[in-house]
């Protein structure tokens, strides 16, 4: 089935899509013109079939040290009870996005602020650990972080709970300062951490 043209008043890249349509419909490979013909109306996506030539630069060392301090930091104001501090290291934003170990999906900073403050009055003590973290950072800009967790809390009663797990972080440099978009915290056993 062929599809009906539209007005001449369609967008470039809505002429290489229809093009692309009308051709794979009928079994044709598209022309050379119509896969570059992206470029010309100003798309700066690759081409169907190419890689993007533009490359990301490389991590800097730099940013790489900055991104350890970091999550010292990080580790250092969770483990303290310091909301202040360890608010700082987040993106206080309705889009950021926590998924945490026990399931819950918290969105927006202030879901995730409300169950810490709560967690921080009733514990005893926390302590966070992050074994292992490998971090990767793209054009300086952006960053991504992997690690297995331990957290270890004692309530008031003075019992001990241990939780284990993996974690990724999805961090940005927002004005400066690099931020976590976006965490995820998934369980794993005991004896699977005792063994990684």
């Amino acid at each position: 089935m062929r599809r009906a043209r539209k007005p001449s008043t369609d967008t470039s890249l809505e002429r290489i899509t229809d093009r692309w349509i009308s051709h794979t419909e009928r079994g044709i490979p598209p022309s050379a013109e119509a896969v570059t013909e992206g470029r010309a109306a100003g798309s700066d996506l690759p081409r169907l079939g190419e890689t993007s030539t533009q490359q990301a630069r490389p991590m800097s060392v730099e940013s790489l040290k900055e991104l350890d301090d970091f999550f010292r930091s990080m580790r250092q104001a969770f483990n303290s009870r310091d909301l202040k501090t360890f608010r700082s290291h987040f993106w206080t934003d309705k889009r950021f996005h926590n998924l945490d170990a026990s399931g819950r999906r918290d969105r927006g900073w202030g879901a995730f602020e409300e169950v810490l403050d709560q967690e921080f009055r009733y514990l005893e003590t926390v302590n966070m650990e992050l074994k292992d973290l490998d971090t990767q950072v793209f054009d300086d800009q952006f960053g991504t972080g992997v690690a297995t967790w331990k957290l270890t809390q004692v309530d008031p009663e003075g019992r001990n709970h241990e939780q284990f797990g993996r974690c990724t972080f999805s961090l940005c440099r927002i004005n400066d300062d690099w931020k976590i978009v976006a965490q995820h915290f998934s369980p794993m056993s005991a004896e699977d951490a005792a063994a990684e």
